[in-house]
């Protein structure tokens, strides 16, 4: 049987490129089988909810640069009061984050 593909790389910080190809199984799911078309195809679902908690997932392994690989900093905004209860200790980063941006206006 063929070992799963387990593939990181250092993103270059003016690139959302991470190098990782839908096949590939992102560090954050070593405990899952999980490749980067599985994980957008997810976001993607209908249920609300399950989309909420994967971004959540993703914005509490990732770095946060890496993040915007699957999602964008507009998505993760408007769905930020629902992403927020899933956060736990990374919560007030992103509200910092994210508030930031705002008084930029960047977003």
């Amino acid at each position: 049987m063929e070992q799963p593909k387990y593939e990181y790389r250092v993103m270059n910080s003016k690139s959302q490129n991470v190098g990782w190809s839908e096949d590939h199984i992102p560090y954050i799911c070593w405990d899952r089988k999980w490749t980067v078309g599985d994980i957008r195809r997810r976001l993607q679902a209908e249920d609300s909810n399950e989309r909420f908690r994967i971004m959540a997932w993703l914005m509490r392994e990732l770095k946060p640069s890496e993040v915007w690989f699957f999602v964008t900093p507009a998505q993760v905004d408007k769905d930020f009061p629902a992403i927020e209860p899933f956060l736990a200790s990374s919560k007030s980063f992103w509200q910092y984050l994210l508030g930031t941006w705002h008084e930029l206006g960047k977003l």
